[in-house]
């Protein structure tokens, strides 16, 4: 799934939660007025939330996301029906992440006369989220991947590359780029794998452990 967000992403992109929030609503809203357009629905969107039940769900999950993705903070599923309920959140919040960029892209709706624009932020965070979990599953041995959302699954490599790295740290990729010069203080040691330059895991993990805005995840 990560290639699906990767063009869209500015590693030094700092996202508030209360913007996340409101976005998350925004996109919600905006989905449903794309679809209506794209449609010719007789239906207003008012009404499709109504059978939908509501935008709660939305920004509950993108709230998680944010937990996870920025600050570390990610409650495990103890069994496998709190592993399918969980997934299945993050599945819903990243199709509609998807969906809402074309739909609002190309549908240009209007909610309460406000233009709403594509989900930014959001597609910063599923992107940031899944990168967190693939240096989770890296460097942490205990963690059962499938307690994890399953749209986080599949991501263990071993390395990330300086773009990913710069994601986690929130920063520009070309600091990052600075600090793997041999006279970098707290030099970022890479390797390559095939023609890419990129960093072990471990050694990612290290690094962002002294950056201003990485937390260490903890999993519970």
């Amino acid at each position: 799934m990560k290639h699906l967000f990767d063009s869209f992403i500015k590693p030094e992109r700092t996202p508030t939660l209360e913007a996340v929030i409101q976005e998350a609503k925004d996109t919600y809203h905006g989905n449903l007025e794309a679809m209506v357009l794209q449609f010719y629905s007789s239906h207003p969107a008012s009404a499709l939330d109504a059978l939908l039940g509501g935008e709660y769900s939305t920004v509950a999950t993108a709230t998680a996301c944010y937990e996870y993705a920025i600050n570390g903070r990610l409650p495990l599923a103890n069994t496998l029906d709190e592993a399918e309920s969980l997934s299945h959140d993050w599945k819903s919040l990243a199709s509609l992440v998807l969906a809402a960029r074309y739909g609002i892209e190309f549908f240009s709706p209007d909610v309460n006369d406000i233009g709403i624009g594509v989900p930014i932020l959001l597609e910063q965070l599923i992107f940031h989220a899944i990168l967190r979990a693939q240096l989770d599953l890296d460097t942490l041995p205990e963690l059962d991947e499938d307690m994890l959302p399953s749209p986080l699954h599949g991501q263990k490599t071993g390395y990330l590359n300086l773009k990913e790295i710069a994601v986690l740290a929130q920063m520009h990729e070309k600091s990052v780029r600075n600090a793997t010069q041999p006279t970098a203080p707290d030099r970022l040691h890479t390797r390559k794998e095939g023609t890419r330059t990129v960093v072990d895991s471990h050694e990612a993990l290290r690094w962002l452990k002294g950056r201003r805005n990485f937390k260490p995840s903890i999993l519970r």
